[in-house]
């Protein structure tokens, strides 16, 4: 929708869909993409979406791929991933330019799991092994300090990518319960 408002909100005559601020309908068909690395990669598939009438797309925000935090830092540090969200500022650009809606998980369930296929833990920077603080991922979910740098997160997210209506949502975690705790 290259006219007018873009941003989309909860259908006003039908709390179970979505529509844009100038009440058309808008029904999200896309991709799920967590694991890219690059800006380069993302592009692809923002652009292939796009072309083949898609209109949305889910990233992941993971320590594998692109990140505001990264293992050498603390969790409150986001210094290290200043180059990944450069590359994110490029992708917000190219879904408003395209037309696509980004949905961003935050977290990803390996970040808070210590076995199995996916288990990432040792790469968090909350871990107190790397420069955090906690000494397990299920204390992520209640220590006051790992919530007040979750909400410092956020806020930076929002301060810095809030302004674009291609945001459509946030999600704290994917895949919760593959998570430990």
């Amino acid at each position: 929708n290259a006219k007018g408002d873009r941003s989309v909100k909860v259908s006003e005559k039908n709390s179970t869909r979505f529509a844009l601020r100038n009440g058309d309908s808008f029904t999200p068909i896309g991709i799920n993409v967590g694991w890219q690395k690059s800006f380069a990669e993302y592009a692809e598939y923002v652009n292939e979406t796009a072309l083949n009438g898609g209109n949305y797309m889910r990233i992941w925000l993971s320590q594998f791929g692109l990140s505001l935090m990264k293992k050498e830092n603390a969790p409150n540090d986001f210094s290290g991933g200043a180059s990944d969200a450069a590359a994110i500022d490029a992708l917000v650009e190219l879904c408003e330019e395209r037309g696509v809606y980004l949905q961003t998980a935050l977290f990803y369930h390996g970040a808070f799991s210590t076995a199995g296929t996916d288990a990432a833990w040792r790469d968090n920077p909350f871990n107190i092994i790397r420069n955090g603080y906690l000494s397990s991922p299920e204390l992520f979910w209640t220590d006051t300090q790992a919530r007040a740098d979750t909400k410092n997160y956020i806020r930076y997210i929002l301060a810095r990518w809030g302004y674009s209506r291609s945001i459509f949502s946030l999600e704290l975690c994917n895949e919760i319960t593959s998570a430990d705790g």
